[in-house]
């Protein structure tokens, strides 16, 4: 018997003009939600659809390129002798070209590994509303972090009183909560009990905005023999692309972004090999 579902719904809005006066662009904006119910859920009591971890409101995508009209067949310097038509072959046959991404984040799963209940996935205690989503990204001299420190900290998890004093078992309790602006937020759920959250909250991981640029000079060397010259600036504002944050509640990197996108499922198809360190790549083809 299948007990799963999921369900999807968006919006998009595209913007398309084609190749004309050496202009071409095509964009696109996606809203989007998607909710599942996938039956692995911890508590067979609840069967509401939740978000899907990795879901993402949006997405904006856009790209274009632009003929510059210089040199032959163009709007100016369009001589072919003399002056003009060297000047043709220095300004003429260039192409501008850029792809620009923006995502927003990843909806955020908050767990709660290592409870006594067991499994990998066990959900919290949530003791608060989450309200809004308090998450930025934030450079830190001990790294980079993603909820502020002088908001979210990490205290022993007040359930750890409820556990017996006998055989020092109380003081092994290394099980940890999640303090916000001075009261408890999130809690390992007591012994024997399933946790309330839902396995995918409401708060979401870092956006993404990625700017890829290219230059192009395409010229002819001899009847029959052509040139192009290529300039490619991938993450051309150099901006990072960071990854989701730790979100096991019981791990001391908790709310820390501890590594760089790497292209998997958190990078949101960003080049595997682009961390949002500016790259520069040069090329050159000759056609006969």
């Amino acid at each position: 018997m299948k007990l799963g579902k999921y369900t999807y719904n968006s919006g998009v809005v595209e913007l398309n003009k084609r190749f004309s006066n050496g202009l071409a662009f095509n964009g696109n904006l996606v809203w989007a939600k998607i909710m599942s119910l996938n039956g692995t859920g911890i508590d067979p009591r609840n069967w509401s659809a939740q978000r899907t971890p990795g879901g993402q409101k949006f997405t904006w995508k856009a790209s274009g390129t632009y003929e510059l009209p210089f040199g032959r067949g163009k709007k100016f310097l369009n001589a072919t002798s003399g002056v003009a038509g060297v000047v043709d072959k220095i300004i003429g046959n260039w192409q501008y070209g850029a792809i620009f991404t923006l995502n927003s984040g990843s909806y955020l799963s908050f767990t709660c590994t290592g409870n006594p209940i067991g499994g990998s996935t066990d959900p919290c205690t949530s003791l608060q509303p989450m309200g809004s989503d308090p998450g930025k990204v934030i450079r830190t001299g001990n790294g980079v972090v993603y909820y502020n420190p002088s908001q979210f900290s990490q205290v022993k998890d007040p359930y750890c009183t409820s556990i017996t004093n006998q055989f020092n078992l109380q003081s092994r309790c290394t099980d940890l909560a999640i303090q916000y602006n001075g009261s408890i937020l999130f809690q390992n759920s007591s012994l024997g009990q399933v946790g309330t959250m839902d396995s995918v909250s409401n708060w979401k991981g870092p956006s993404l905005f990625n700017l890829d640029m290219n230059l192009v000079k395409r010229f002819t060397i001899k009847e029959k023999i052509t040139a192009e010259f290529r300039l490619d600036a991938i993450s051309a504002t150099n901006t990072p692309h960071f990854p989701n944050p730790t979100t096991n509640i019981n791990s001391t990197s908790f709310g820390r972004i501890t590594a760089p996108s790497s292209g998997g499922s958190n990078s949101f198809t960003t080049p595997a090999v682009f961390y949002g360190n500016r790259v520069y790549v040069a090329n050159l083809r000759i056609s006969f």
